[in-house]
């Protein structure tokens, strides 16, 4: 009996890759959002648990992995498909 094995989807915007570019968005404007949630923090409380969230130097180190790690996982999906 022969197996046809799975064949690769391509890459689409609903897959977890998708996380890709959200997250190349929100680095990109990272020191924007915080100022934003800084100024917002004394009238908004969802700002203010945002902005000590973003201020996390684990959080920022997280998002720079995620990146890295997404980027590469990009980079592979592209590969196995050509």
């Amino acid at each position: 009996m022969e197996n046809q094995g799975n064949k690769l989807v391509k890459n689409v915007k609903i897959r977890w890759v998708s996380i890709l570019e959200l997250t190349k968005k929100v680095m990109n404007e990272y020191c924007i959002i915080v100022v934003k949630m800084a100024l917002d923090c004394a009238d908004n409380n969802f700002a203010n648990v945002n902005f000590k969230f973003l201020c996390d130097i684990e959080v920022l180190y997280g998002l720079v992995v995620l990146l890295a790690l997404l980027e590469e996982m990009n980079n592979l999906m592209k590969l196995s498909q050509a």
